[in-house]
């Protein structure tokens, strides 16, 4: 009975933990959309707060130069609405940590009868510890590209290896004919997710050049990756097919039509991206959707093991 219960709150946990890495990611395209990504200057404080400035009253008039970091950080003026945007993406991440940190307590008592789910659960916090670091340094970079795509990818990791945590502790009957298709899936998205991440990279850049207006010219800004991920997405489409068609008569059929309605939805906000100059809500929702099929894929590769 004591593993039993156990047994139930590390479920409990563990889909409190993904819920909360999701809204996580979700906060973080948030963040980066409005542009409020250095709406906190130092980390982990904010302006050297624990509860940020509602007005510039609150800070001193040296402020830029005193969160410069001797002019290594780039501080923008004060905007109350990016500086709580952001603060409130950092308290969503530390949530996350709290969650997890619960949930890796729950695997330790549940690690005799479930050895895998603990193994996945340790690397999956300690893993959140350093996407941790790695967000001051997103910070203390002025939000270098290429630290976000680092930021990003790791956090699908750790997406995945919850999943894989909780999925060891069912007693489903393995797909393993449907491995190779689950593989080859979380593949082609990954790589299309990186492709994507780079495009976003560059759009960034542009962003900060004409201070997140002009958003008509942003795409003009982009070489030769975005041909290539918006040709890749065409492969993603006829794959995604292939692969309802593959599951259709399983149970894994759902896991299909998941697949199906989130490609269609990111080539629906890929053209509002392209014609419609970017508006500022379908990014959140391209990435959120990414990163949700991705997870779809996880849980099904997992079942197939």
């Amino acid at each position: 009975m004591t593993y039993h219960n156990a047994l139930k709150r590390f479920l409990f946990w563990g889909v409190a933990s993904i819920v909360i890495i999701y809204l996580v990611i979700l906060a973080g395209s948030i963040v980066r959309g409005t542009g409020a990504g250095m709406g906190c200057p130092d980390w982990p404080k904010c302006f050297g707060l624990w509860i940020p400035p509602t007005h510039i009253d609150q800070l001193p008039q040296n402020y830029q130069m005193l969160f410069s970091d001797n002019g290594k950080v780039y501080v923008e003026p004060f905007n109350p609405v990016k500086t709580w945007t952001e603060y409130l993406n950092r308290l969503i991440g530390a949530l996350s940590g709290i969650f997890m940190f619960i949930m890796f307590l729950q695997a330790f008592q549940i690690r005799k009868i479930y050895p895998q789910s603990f193994y996945f659960t340790t690397a999956a916090f300690f893993l959140l510890l350093f996407q941790g670091w790695l967000g001051a340094q997103v910070v203390y970079t002025n939000l270098t590209p290429h630290m976000i795509t680092y930021h990003m990818a790791l956090a699908m990791i750790i997406v995945g290896l919850l999943i894989f945590a909780l999925v060891s502790t069912q007693q489903n009957v393995p797909h393993k004919s449907h491995n190779r298709l689950f593989l080859l899936m979380l593949i082609v998205l990954f790589i299309q997710m990186i492709l994507g991440v780079l495009v976003r990279e560059q759009i960034d850049t542009a962003m900060k050049k004409w201070l997140y207006e002009k958003r008509e010219l942003w795409l003009s800004t982009v070489d030769n990756t975005f041909l290539i991920h918006r040709s890749f997405s065409w492969a993603v489409m006829l794959l995604s097919l292939y692969f309802l068609y593959r599951v259709r008569k399983t149970n894994l059929y759902w896991q299909g039509w998941v697949q199906m309605i989130g490609v269609c939805l990111l080539f629906s906000t890929g053209i509002l991206f392209q014609y419609f100059d970017f508006p500022a809500l379908a990014q959140p929702i391209h990435l959120l959707t990414t990163t949700v099929i991705i997870g779809n894929l996880f849980y099904g590769f997992a079942r197939t093991l």
